[in-house]
């Protein structure tokens, strides 16, 4: 079973010249004449947070995490003309620290820098604390059931944020929950979730201001069951809601999920949707511009865990694939967990990533108007289905700007308080997850400590002010991981 899913990407997965294990994939783009932009050049810094997990009798069970212990890490390769695009946590692995109730999780940070003459952009890490709620809607003798999230508190800050000039990297659920109490659970209430907003704040004099826009996108899928394994179809055309905002001029940023779902039950089968939240952002110049800037591609990547002793593994790594596209010129814009799950052995199992990359149109110079991409289109992966109605691009950006953001004077400092502080936790985890032994080790040394980089935040989650609303600089990494060194009082990740 597991080899027919893999052979479904194209591309089969082996083993680099550096020992790494990559995953089946579809095919890499080959552009038939060399692309005239800026490669690319990527560095990976892999790290282990620590979840704790605090329960009582009949009250709400909490999970923290340590993962802020880790951002100035994060932050050092700053200094060479590196950024963060992505910052995530590892599909499906997780282990049990310890006998207590403590998992580590391990999370990946991706940044990246164009190879080119050297840049006057300055940037800084800003990281914001915001939070999810979910609640699930009580249909009685009904075969559907529905969960809506209130996610009020993110577009606040991403709002108030961009406001000052910031850009938005990603949206990064870090571990830290709060689950229902005893009582809260019979209401539907399905707790809170911690969630980081990482933004890039400009330090350089006069920076291009930026608008942004978020649009809902349900991810549709349907599971139909039978005498062997369950099968989930994605019916979802991804690459078309990609590539309908880059031909209006946008770029995509992040597509984050924001645990609302629902789910109509039928005979051996069942239809489910996801909702989505894809955030793209335009120059503010060009607001009211049509011409396309960015081409973009989606690569389908087959993500292994297996089990083992104390929780589970990764099996492969994708760092290559992204070392690869970086020297056609592709930015990676975000990664995107497929619904599709399935197992590919007795104690193994695979999901399908999707890895979202874009890079700017090259234009001749002095010509205008539009230049397709290489190759004259998108291209489109396969495996995808037209979904069941299109989903517009908006003609307005998100938010609207109504003036120029203020000239940063020097470092924008973190949030003076932190997570908002929850009222209610998940369950108490009976059991954690497996180490893994290849995949995405961790690293072990690396970049002198920073003598005054990423600030702290101070207080925990933010507290939820009303009720829940009703629904209506381093070269390339050598394999395996990219070594640093831990900040002070805070252990460095194991190998």
């Amino acid at each position: 079973m597991g080899n027919q899913h893999s052979q479904q990407y194209g591309q089969a997965g082996g083993i680099t010249q550096q020992g790494v294990r990559v995953g089946a994939h579809s095919n890499i783009p080959n552009d038939a004449v060399p692309y005239q932009g800026p490669r690319h050049q990527y560095c990976f810094i892999n790290v282990e947070a620590t979840l704790s997990t605090q329960a009582s009798f009949l009250s709400a069970a909490i999970i923290s995490t340590n993962i802020d212990a880790y951002y100035p890490i994060i932050c050092q390769p700053y200094a060479d003309g590196f950024i963060l695009k992505q910052f995530q946590s590892i599909p499906g692995v997780q282990r049990q620290k310890g006998f207590g109730f403590s998992m580590a999780m391990p999370f990946q940070a991706i940044l990246c820098k164009p190879l080119t003459a050297p840049s006057h952009e300055r940037w800084q890490l800003r990281v914001e604390k915001s939070f999810l709620q979910t609640q699930q809607v009580l249909q009685f003798f009904s075969s559907s059931s529905t969960s809506v999230a209130d996610t009020s508190d993110i577009f606040q800050k991403i709002n108030s944020v961009t406001a000052q000039g910031g850009r938005l990297i990603c949206i990064e659920i870090t571990g830290h929950e709060r689950g229902p109490s005893f009582g809260q659970s019979f209401s539907g209430y399905q707790g809170l979730k911690g969630v980081d907003l990482f933004f890039n704040m400009p330090l350089h004099p006069n920076p291009t201001i930026y608008v942004y826009q978020a649009v809902s996108v349900p991810i549709q899928f349907q599971l139909m069951g039978g005498f062997g394994q369950t099968q989930i179809r994605v019916l979802t055309d991804f690459m078309g809601q990609f590539s309908a905002y880059l031909q209006k001029g946008w770029k995509l940023v992040e597509v984050n999920f924001d645990t609302s779902q629902t789910t109509q039950a039928g005979f051996f089968q069942a239809r489910s949707s996801m909702n989505s939240i894809w955030f793209f952002e335009k120059e503010a110049s060009k607001i009211n511009s049509q011409v396309p800037e960015w081409e973009g591609t989606i690569i389908e990547y087959e993500h292994k865990v297996s089990a083992s002793f104390g929780g589970t593994r990764a099996k492969t790594n994708w760092d290559p694939i992204m070392i690869d596209m970086g020297q056609r010129g592709w930015e990676i814009a975000c990664l995107v967990e497929s619904p599709e799950v399935y197992q590919t052995g007795f104690t193994s199992s695979g999901m399908k990533v999707l890895m979202f990359f874009q890079r700017r149109i090259i234009r001749p110079s002095g010509a205008g108007g539009f230049v397709a991409p290489q190759g004259g289109h998108v291209p489109q992966p396969s495996g995808y289905h037209q979904p069941t109605g299109a989903h517009p691009p908006p003609t307005s950006g998100y938010p609207q700007p109504t003036g120029g953001y203020p000239q940063p004077t020097g470092v924008h400092p973190p949030p003076t308080s932190g997570y908002p502080q929850p009222t209610s936790g998940y369950p108490q985890p009976t059991s954690g997850y497996p180490q893994p032994t290849s995949g995405y080790p961790q690293p072990t040394s690396g970049y002198p400590q920073p003598t005054s980089g990423y600030p702290q935040p101070t207080s925990g989650y933010p507290q939820p002010t009303s009720g829940y609303p009703q629904p209506a600089g381093c070269p390339p990494p050598s394999y395996p991981g990219y070594p640093h060194q831990a900040p002070q009082g805070v252990p460095a990740p194991k190998k």
